[in-house]
């Protein structure tokens, strides 16, 4: 597993060719960068068996893209979408709500309008969590529930079938964003991908 694999387009074709000169029929699955904007390279991974091509788009606000530190523009993500699937790759963006930054739900209708021009052909919508160890741990904008402190095993992105505290709609909530909110949000963008007929 290789969660950059597009991030040396030598070494991607390299392997692709390896795939292809061996014949190897297999279909395979990768995460990659958004600013890596080679098309001939994903055509040849297209002919080694890739099928699909994950991007952690996380959010088509500038501000929070630029607050979480993403170094692409929003034109890369709508350029490396459009250049996968011309390739025959289906292009599925991680998209994540509820950061300690300038988000609220103004940031996902900007993503939601985003989705419905760019059209990715899947998307998973997950919510910002400071698992121990991450940047945003200790973040002071960033806050846990009270329920959830210090249960490490219970922090889930997503909600999780059998919640052991009930029907709560999330574990966070930020100085912007109630617990409620970002889980609006998260439907916000899920209805806006399933309306043109995106697979999640």
């Amino acid at each position: 597993l290789d969660d950059t694999l597009n991030n040396n387009p030598k070494r991607v074709m390299e392997l692709s060719n390896h795939i292809i000169s061996r014949r190897l029929k297999i279909e395979w699955v990768c995460m990659g960068r958004t600013d890596v904007l080679d098309e001939d390279m994903y055509r040849i991974m297209r002919r080694a068996g890739c099928v699909e091509i994950a991007f952690g788009v996380e959010s088509l606000d500038p501000e929070v893209r630029c607050a979480m530190g993403k170094g692409s523009s929003v034109e890369n993500v709508e350029s490396v979408t459009k250049m996968t699937q011309r390739s025959g790759i289906e292009a599925k963006w991680y998209l994540m709500v509820g950061s300690p930054s300038p988000e609220n739900l103004k940031s996902a209708e900007i993503t939601a309008r985003g989705l419905e021009k760019m059209r990715p052909n899947k998307i998973r919508v997950f919510k910002t969590i400071p698992y121990p160890g991450t940047t945003y741990f200790n973040n002071p904008s960033l806050h846990v529930l009270p329920e959830y402190q210090g249960k490490w095993e219970h922090w889930w992105a997503n909600n999780m079938p059998k919640n052991p505290y009930g029907d709560l709609t999330g574990i966070t909530y930020t100085d912007l964003m109630s617990a409620e909110e970002i889980e609006r949000a998260r439907q916000m963008l899920f209805t806006a991908h399933l309306r043109y007929g995106g697979a999640v």
